[in-house]
């Protein structure tokens, strides 16, 4: 099975993964974020626009990254695989960010030693101003096997722990 993209969550200029997210409602021990955040189609995308060719590790097409600023959460950049003859498209109130690196790999199929090559990765984001999610409770991101933090939200006093 291949492990999905993971959703990011940006909290005092330092990047996490999100790894769950509870509701301060005692009755629900885990929330799903996507009965929180805005459906794809509400942020302006058709269903025509997404790429039917997802790849493996994201076959939802779209991965999202949260922001914690002024203890709100946002949803702040929002990555969508759009089908090529959409690719210049930009929703009403966002903004494009496209991300290009490059990185050396090696073709295995070739029996040269030499056969390292210099490939381009892009990524292309949707970047939000101000899509507050309404949401108390408490946020479980991880950044390593050995570091894990609690971002506890809402009505009671924002708390970060740190677990080793």
């Amino acid at each position: 099975m291949t492990a999905q993209t993971i959703e990011t969550l940006r909290y005092n200029d330092q990047d996490w993964d999100l790894c769950n997210i509870i509701d301060d409602n005692e009755a629900v021990e885990e929330l799903n974020l996507e009965e929180l955040v805005p459906k794809t189609e509400e942020l302006g995308f058709e269903e025509k626009m997404l790429s039917a060719c997802n790849p493996t590790y994201n076959w939802s097409g779209r991965v999202d990254h949260y922001l914690i600023e002024d203890n709100r959460l946002f949803l702040w950049k929002v990555e969508i695989n759009l089908a090529e003859e959409y690719k210049d498209f930009i929703p009403r109130e966002a903004q494009r960010e496209v991300i290009t690196t490059s990185e050396w790999s090696q073709d295995f199929s070739s029996t040269d030693d030499d056969s390292w090559s210099l490939c381009d990765t892009t990524e292309t984001f949707f970047v939000f101003e101000d899509l507050h999610i309404k949401f108390t409770g408490s946020i479980v991101c991880g950044r390593n096997l050995n570091e894990k933090c609690i971002l506890m939200m809402g009505g009671r006093q924002r708390m970060l722990m740190l677990i080793a």
